[in-house]
């Protein structure tokens, strides 16, 4: 797998480095006869794993503390490792704590062996393109891939002594410690936004709302000067479409919903790896997600780049008609209110498979504060929503820098040993 190691760096098989594999992949917590809950311990499976993070938490079930109690014969802890054995096969979180968790399906928890193994750095480990390939190498299965505990074991492990180790750990963690610090200011800005807009707009407190008197209307009461539309009145969809496999060379900025859910940062693919047709998207325009809708993907799209930017045919790209514009819009589409609205609009035949028609989203009605507080409210929140895209921009960066340093650290291709943390 790997030549030249440092003479005190190992290889050892991961059954050698750990004390335990917590196996949960074909199982359900309701086989022992309980039911899902509302609220109580959460229950992760493969679906909530990704890229290093917990991800689809509202699609989570939950169990009792009962069925908690009978279902995990050993409790998660901090440090451990949860891996998915299939679909997709390889993704990893490190747990940061010692919260509660109870495991579900195609999921496995690795617990280290912190006298050999250091969790933090087999967690990075497990992130490099060595570290993936083995894995593939032992699985199996012809439409989902997926790889049995005993195959696992068998997965070589890189081992450097235990200073080293840390020292790797301690320089990758800086990135993600610096990236979560960003994503915390872009939840802390975009909800200040949205307090401001729920404020104004839905709430009615607006700067002189004190001597703005409230008059019937379709919606119920509004303040007087306010008007009622429809959303066919004060957005255009942009319909223009593409086939980017037609331009198999170029590079594209595809904003699809895995890469919303990623992080809200385009993924940039060449057009004979995006497989469907497309919208191509301009700068003034608001992504609203019609899959799923009780899932709220509002996207503000972040265009500083050289490519033709394309979006999923998932999403509805909305260009608004003046004196509505995309800050406005943006946060009118984020809101609850909005998201509930279009959520019972939704068709299909099942909870996952669940869209909204354009047109029933034209005809839905919104309400129009005047001109002046419209501006008043851009003026104030549109730096604010500058400030998140940098704030992403700058988390893509330090992603790209973290994913290139990562194998380079961990094969011992860049030397750490004789560096001084403290200094």
């Amino acid at each position: 797998m790997i030549q030249n190691l440092s003479n005190n760096w190992k290889i050892e098989k991961l059954d050698d480095v750990i004390l335990d594999i917590i196996d949960y992949r074909g199982k359900t917590p309701k086989k022992l006869g309980g039911t899902w809950s509302e609220s109580g311990i959460i229950a992760l499976s493969a679906m909530n794993v990704k890229q290093g993070q917990l991800v689809n938490l509202e699609k989570a079930k939950f169990v009792s503390e009962d069925l908690y109690r009978k279902w995990m014969k050993s409790e998660i802890a901090k440090g451990d490792i949860l891996m998915t054995s299939e679909a997709p096969l390889g993704e990893t979180y490190l747990v940061p704590d010692d919260r509660k968790i109870c495991l579900s399906q195609r999921l496995f928890c690795i617990r280290a062996n912190s006298s050999i193994i250091l969790p933090q750095f087999l967690f990075y480990f497990f992130n490099t393109p060595m570290s993936r390939g083995q894995i593939d190498l032992r699985a199996t299965g012809t439409t989902v891939l997926g790889i049995r505990q005993p195959d696992l074991r068998e997965v070589p492990i890189i081992v450097p002594p235990l200073p080293t180790q840390r020292k790797i750990a301690a320089i990758l963690s800086a990135y993600d410690d610096l990236i979560d610090n960003n994503t915390r200011r872009i939840k802390i800005l975009e909800d200040m936004t949205q307090t401001l807009y729920r404020e104004w707009f839905v709430h009615f407190r607006f700067p002189g709302h004190e001597n703005v008197p409230m008059v019937e209307s379709a919606l119920g009461p509004i303040p007087q000067g306010w008007k009622i539309f429809k959303y066919a009145d004060i957005v255009d969809l942009s319909r223009k479409g593409i086939n980017p496999s037609k331009f198999p060379y170029e590079i594209f900025a595809h904003f699809s919903i895995p890469a919303f859910d990623g992080g809200c940062m385009p993924i940039l693919e060449t057009g004979n790896s995006i497989r469907s047709s497309k919208y191509l998207i301009a700068e003034e325009c608001i992504l609203v997600s019609k899959l799923n809708p009780r899932i709220p993907r509002v996207w503000f799209p972040f265009l500083e780049t050289e490519h033709r930017a394309v979006t999923s045919t998932e999403f509805l790209a909305l260009n608004p008609k003046p004196p509505v514009d995309c800050v406005f819009l943006y946060n009118l589409c984020r809101s609850p209110e909005f998201s509930a609205e279009l959520a019972v609009r939704a068709l299909g035949t099942s909870g996952s498979h669940q869209r909204v028609k354009p047109d029933d989203f034209f005809n839905m009605l919104v309400l129009i504060p005047t001109k002046f507080l419209l501006n008043s409210f851009c003026d104030k929140v549109r730096h604010m929503l500058n400030i998140s895209n940098t704030l992403r921009l700058k988390n893509k960066n330090l992603r790209q820098t973290r994913d290139l340093l990562l194998p380079k650290l961990i094969s011992g291709e860049i030397d750490v040993s004789e560096l001084d943390l403290d200094e």
